[in-house]
């Protein structure tokens, strides 16, 4: 016995109740799971007999033997302990123990409850009814055989199962549902849980056999409790998700009968995947936005910032002056998670890979100013930081970035640092990625805590004082604090199960008994006092969704589900479910969607969510016919074309779409996209061609028409993102360009203006040089004509004299003609369409038309013609106009300067893709104080001059794609002014 003595600590241990008597049947140990379950201390009990303590106890008609008169026994007893009401049915094994020469000297005896789930009272049935549960006891012998064959056969049983789907589907046919719950079918909405009495197989769906695996066969081989979540079969054969925890239905271990609780969970699930494909909608809706967006983990940064601050700083400034190495730490400590495409383009990344880890790389030699500024902002408390900055690519170049860092005040050891290229202002506009993935199951296993509710009290000020709140007894406990405080501490807790001990904390379950009030945050106090009411006054069951507190006084949301037996009003049952992950998954994801909603709102771009379900759907139909030159095909068929634009639906619509495409309200936008191609549809026309072909993104110069009649011109992006392609989404931007384009046209026509009034000018300075380039030919014809009469008079007239005569009349009335239409042209004010013309013949009548004007001058003028072909694609008049102007320029800057070297070359030369045409003279050059403005309007180096003539040139000459310079670079000592121009192909 002393022996025995010393494993009474060890028997403590144990959560069976342990009884040790002697062969008189006087208890020698009581260990302290009977002081739980019989309520009779170890000291009280010890030394009593059997009898005393027990009284005659009742046995099962399975039970063997006579208890405590073999050596083995085992059974199950109706006990109760004498003098007080109730028993409580235990399962008992008694073992006879024997000293060392084998006589017996005591009886160990080791008991347990019999477990509820045995047997469940109509309460817990009720209660796991009103929370959306069924219990169903399944028979699973057969299985339990086969599989106990089947393992002496294979080394791993549950692999070969799912290698063997038939063998699966015939244990699921073996396994038959003997009974289930049917006591909370009243209040119970969860139709699909009216089971027959059948085969598992009329719950079970073949898709969902792994899951078979997983809780069926895994309770038969191991014994212990399984969850599992999958889909089932109502009885009208459709599926729903559920989610299942399955038992033994008793302790021993050949018994193959099992537990099924089900819980309905295919509305939860429902709405947690629309608000995942929603955010995940707007998470790829900027995931090709054209801005460098980093995602930072500045965890390690907070905490150095805490250490700082226990140490009392409050200057960071000041203190990274006098600690230079924090900048080197507080680098090494951010780490960037995550990063987009444009991200690595723009830091000339081989990969996105590669910008991960410290942040380093983004400062490493430039910028590292704005990073300190942009710290010490966050230390100060600010969310946003912005500032301009020069940052260094990792190829060694230098780019000129808008840098912005934010935090969020829900995610304070997360930033989101963005980079915006200020550097390339045509960046084509693209939708933000912002990764911000997380996945996080709802709920991962059947968590359930029960308590055990004495109502008494409440019960009876309810006889007594019921309120008069018609029902709705949240708003009315909202004005009556008091009654709220008066319920919560009437309904008291009496017991409670081991889930709760772990939901809750505490070192026993003792800590856990008492009123309801501990158990709830005080601001939520409402919340349980209307449940109560609700539940007793209308005998019904609830559930909400509250905030409960543990021991520890941390708070966390739960469902609360409450039942009270209508047949005693005094008793209670409570299911208590820990749902913080889920609250917090649903508002992570809510957050995360209006964060990405309000971006896409605001965005000072218009954008268009545009479904293109019905499109897709007729794409794959003429892919299917065999259709590849979609072009061909639309064509051929124009009808298609608007069908297409029918079936493209406009869904969503930001402020700024709202304003430029002229709608006053969001749902005027919505509907088919026909309003903006009506009168555009070969620009509709191409964006199917990219569309059809699967192409990621469209972008072209457009012109659209409003929804209030105006046409528009501008960008068009059309992206097709992966993810969002398969649910048929489309992302379409327009940067509206028409008042730009307006101005550039009004620029032009003015240009065109300032060309032909210098070209008239010109003229006018030419007057004396066109006359006389016109009185030549005509004095030639009248010497002409006046020798042909001489010849015609003569009596024996010369007839081949006189045809000679006549052809060169004829010649020089052409010559003058030629003049005149020259003249005309450089005088015309129409626009000239552009030709392919040589530049070096442009450059000869040039020379050719101003040749009096350089005799005029004693200009003496060389031409060097070029070695190859010097096509260019130019407007012939406005090209003339540049040469005239700066050959007249070079003869007035030599004539100006009284110089005695009088000479002017022009030359045209090619230049691998361009043709260079210069102007060089041997005048005094261009004032070293005037180089820099030569171009500018209204500067002139001359007399009475307008200073327009160069700037007009240099416009000409952009126009045309080239570029006009002038330096004093002239190998005859002057000006040289040089063009430049594309060689056409």
């Amino acid at each position: 016995m002393n022996a025995m003595r010393d494993y009474s600590k060890i028997f403590d241990l144990l959560d069976d109740v342990v009884i040790v008597y002697g062969l008189d049947g006087r208890v020698t140990d009581w260990n302290r799971a009977a002081e739980d379950i019989y309520g009779v201390p170890r000291d009280q009990a010890i030394g009593m007999s059997m009898d005393d303590l027990f009284g005659p106890q009742s046995r099962d008609a399975d039970s063997k033997g006579e208890v405590g008169h073999v050596p083995d026994w085992k059974g199950t007893l109706e006990r109760g302990v004498r003098g007080r009401s109730g028993s409580t049915t235990v399962s008992v094994t008694s073992k006879i123990l024997r000293n060392a020469e084998g006589e017996p000297v005591a009886i160990v005896e080791t008991s347990r409850p019999v477990a509820v789930v045995e047997d469940p009272s109509a309460d817990l049935a009720a209660l796991l009814s009103a929370a959306g549960m069924a219990i169903l006891k399944v028979d699973a012998t057969e299985a339990f055989h086969a599989l106990a064959l089947l393992g002496s056969q294979v080394l791993d049983l549950r692999y070969h199962l799912r290698r063997e789907p038939d063998l699966v589907h015939q244990l699921v046919l073996s396994a038959k549902i003997e009974d289930w719950d049917r006591s909370g079918k009243e209040r119970s909405s969860h139709s699909q849980f009216d089971l027959p009495l059948d085969g598992l197989n009329s719950l079970w769906p073949l898709e969902s056999e792994d899951a078979f695996i997983d809780s069926i066969v895994s309770v038969l081989l191991d014994g212990l409790p399984a969850h599992v979540s999958c889909k089932l079969l109502n009885p009208s054969g459709a599926t729903f998700h559920a989610e299942i925890t399955a038992l033994r239905a008793s302790s021993a271990t050949d018994d193959a009968h099992l537990l099924l609780a089900i819980r309905d969970v295919s509305a939860a699930r429902e709405a947690y995947e629309t608000l995942e494909a929603s955010e995940l909608r707007y998470r790829n809706l900027f995931e090709y936005m054209p801005i460098a967006l980093t995602q930072v983990d500045a965890s390690g940064l907070v905490e150095i910032f805490t250490q700082l601050r226990r140490q009392g700083v409050e200057d960071l400034s000041a203190y990274i002056d006098d600690h230079p190495e924090f900048m080197d730490m507080a680098m090494q400590v951010m780490l960037v998670e995550q990063v987009n495409q444009t991200n690595a383009e723009l830091f000339a990344a081989k990969s996105r890979e590669e910008m991960r880890g410290p942040i380093t790389p983004y400062f490493w030699d430039t910028g590292r100013e704005t990073l300190r500024k942009s710290l010490e902002a966050r230390y100060r408390g600010e969310d946003f930081f912005q500032q301009e900055a020069q940052l260094r690519r990792l190829d060694g170049s230098v780019v000129d970035v808008l840098y912005a860092a934010s935090r969020h005040s829900s995610l304070p050891n997360k930033s989101l640092v963005a980079f915006m290229d200020i550097s390339d202002r045509k960046r084509s506009e693209q939708a933000l990625k912002r990764s911000e993935r997380r996945y996080q199951d709802l709920f991962q296993a059947m968590t359930v805590s029960f308590w055990e509710l004495d109502l008494t009290t409440i019960t009876d000020l309810l006889e007594t004082s019921l309120p008069g709140a018609d029902g709705d007894f949240a708003d009315y406990l909202k004005n009556d604090p008091d009654c709220v405080a008066t319920i919560l501490k009437a309904a008291r807790i009496v017991d409670v199960n081991d889930q709760t001990l772990a939901l809750f904390g505490g070192a026993e379950k003792a800590e856990l008994l008492g009123t309801l009030d501990q158990f709830w945050s005080p601001d939520r106090w409402v919340d349980g006092a209307a449940a109560v009411l609700t539940v007793l006054t209308d005998d019904a069951s609830v559930t909400i969704e509250t905030r409960l507190r543990r021991l520890d006084g941390v708070d966390f949301d739960a469902q609360f589900t409450l039942w009270f037996s209508t047949d005693d009003r005094r008793r209670g049952l409570a299911a208590v479910t820990d749902i913080s992950e889920r609250v917090h998954a649903f508002n992570e994801l809510e957050q995360s969607e209006q964060r990405f909603r309000d971006l896409f709102q605001h965005l000072p771009v218009p954008v268009l969510q545009v479904n293109s379900t019905g499109l897709l759907e007729r794409f794959e139909e003429l892919k299917s016919q065999g259709v590849e030159d979609l072009k061909a095909h639309i064509l051929e068929n124009p009808e298609f074309l608007w069908t297409a634009m029918e079936s493209t639906v406009i869904e969503q619509a930001n402020d700024a779409a709202l304003k430029v495409l002229g709608a006053p309200n969001p749902g005027d936008m919505r509907g088919p996209i026909t309003p903006l191609w009506r009168n555009h549809p070969e620009v509709y026309a191409r964006l199917l061609q990219n569309r059809y072909f699967d192409f990621t993104a469209y972008e072209e110069e457009v012109t659209l028409t409003t929804f209030d009649g105006r046409t528009r011109e501008g960008t068009l992006t059309v992206t097709f993102p992966p993810d969002l392609a398969k649910l048929g989404v489309t992302i379409n931007a327009f940067v509206d360009t028409t008042e730009k384009k307006n101005a550039e046209r009004r620029l032009r026509h003015i240009e065109a203006e300032y060309a032909h009034a210098a070209r008239i000018s010109m003229l006018g300075e030419l007057t004396a040089s066109i006359a006389h380039e016109v009185n030549q030919p005509l004095a030639a014809i009248t010497t002409y004509g006046e020798a042909g009469l001489r010849w015609l008079n003569r009596p024996n007239p010369q007839l081949s004299e006189v045809r000679d005569i006549v052809t060169r009349i004829v010649a020089d009335a052409q010559r003058a003609a030629g003049v005149i239409a020259r003249v005309r042209n450089m005088a015309s004010h129409r626009k000239q369409d552009e030709e392919v013309v040589s530049l070096d013949n442009l450059v000869a009548e040039a020379v050719s038309f101003l040749g009096h004007e350089f005799r005029l001058h004693n200009v003496k003028v060389t031409h060097i013609p070029p070695a190859g072909s010097t096509l260019v694609n130019v407007d012939r008049i406005q090209l003339q106009q540049v040469i005239v102007n700066l050959a007249i320029n070079a003869v007035q800057a030599i004539s100006m300067s009284g110089s005695t070297r009088c000479e002017v070359l022009v030359k045209t030369i090619e230049e691998g893709t361009l043709v260079r045409c210069s102007v060089e003279d041997s005048g005094p050059g261009i004032p070293k104080e005037s180089v820099d403005r030569i171009f500018q309007s209204f500067v002139t180096t001359k007399d009475g001059g307008m200073g327009m003539g160069l700037p007009i040139s240099r416009s000409i000459i952009e126009a045309h794609e080239g570029r006009l310079t002038a330096d004093n670079g002239s190998s005859l000592g002057g000006a040289r002014f040089s063009f430049v121009l594309p060689m056409s192909r």
